[in-house]
């Protein structure tokens, strides 16, 4: 059975694009904490942007991902597959967080979300189909909107929604983002300490507002204490001017 149009959107709203998303400057995803980094030097960064996206997505549609630590030319290399032909120095097991939504909740969304197709004209055979049709996507929409609240923005009948509705849902959205990408940061940090024997702060950072700079943000927001240009402004700081 073919995905529905619903369950793409959602994927790809939540994490098929997470870094872009969260992302203040999108020419520089990962950073580092500390002058003279260990990380910045032994941490192959290449594509790691990508490789974190990954493991995002395999965590919201499988609900767990391996993480597998190689050390190649000097470097440590972080991917989602297993080479038995590299030396593998660690490997992990991520799990979807609790603190965003259950697994329960995460596959009841997802296989929900996955059976919202809209009827086949051939199981009609009057001239009802398109009242018919028009009438089930529109339910879709509401169930969709209602399943996705916490974790998609709005991606239909914009005109029926306030602004301020429409940014919150945007706020909402990124803080469980932000608390996904947190999450897959943290694990790969732990890791790298260990193996390297790092006793410090000296992290991979993900360039991005702060979990409490959100929170500030939508309080702003819900307690008109902003406008909504002003906070248009709080969440995309480069771009808005």
């Amino acid at each position: 059975m073919e995905n529905s149009l619903e369950y793409t959107i959602f994927i790809r709203d939540f994490v098929e694009n997470i870094l872009l998303s969260l992302n203040m400057d999108y020419r520089n995803y990962i950073s580092f904490n500390k002058k003279g980094s260990l990380l910045k030097e032994k941490v192959d960064c290449h594509n790691l942007d990508k490789t974190i996206s990954y493991i995002a997505y395999n965590l919201l549609i499988k609900g767990k991902q391996e993480v597998y630590f190689y050390s190649k030319d000097g470097k440590i290399i972080i991917s989602t597959n297993y080479d038995k032909e590299e030396n593998m120095i660690d490997k992990i097991r991520l799990r979807f967080p609790r603190k965003i939504m259950s697994n329960l909740k995460r596959r009841k969304i997802l296989n929900r979300l996955k059976r919202m197709n809209c009827l086949r004209e051939n199981n009609y055979k009057d001239n009802n189909y398109a009242k018919y049709n028009l009438f089930i996507m529109e339910l879709i929409k509401k169930d969709s909107e209602k399943l996705t609240k916490d974790y998609s923005a709005i991606n239909s009948n914009i005109d029926k929604y306030t602004d301020q509705y429409i940014l919150y849902r945007e706020i909402r959205k990124r803080k469980n983002q932000k608390i996904l990408v947190s999450y897959i940061f943290n694990k790969i940090n732990k890791t790298l300490h260990r193996y390297l024997n790092i006793t410090d702060n000296d992290n991979l950072v993900f360039v991005s507002q702060t979990l409490e700079e959100l929170d500030l943000i939508e309080s702003d927001l819900i307690n008109n204490k902003k406008t909504i240009n002003e906070s248009l402004k709080a969440i995309y700081p480069n771009r808005i001017k």
